[in-house]
């Protein structure tokens, strides 16, 4: 597996994980981000980083890190065993 492909899905597990353990919808978070961060996102974009399709760029990054309180190498799967 590639780099690029493992940072994809590390998102991904990222989102699930934490947009479920707050009970958090994808039009939700992209209003968050949107109002608060003042990063345009739409709801069909946090869906192709769910699916691990599109990695967000950096400003979609730091959005999620300041909304879910977590480190960009928590998002990125800094932490994560490399298979």
């Amino acid at each position: 597996m590639n780099y690029k492909h493992r940072v994809r899905l590390a998102v991904s597990r990222f989102l699930k994980r934490e947009m479920l353990e707050q009970e958090m919808t994808a039009k939700w978070l992209a209003y968050k981000m949107t109002k608060i961060c003042g990063v345009t996102v739409s709801q069909s974009a946090i869906y192709t980083w769910q699916r691990g399709e599109v990695m967000p760029g950096a400003d979609k990054i730091l959005a999620m890190a300041e909304i879910f309180e977590a480190s960009t190498d928590e998002i990125l799967g800094a932490y994560e065993d490399v298979e």
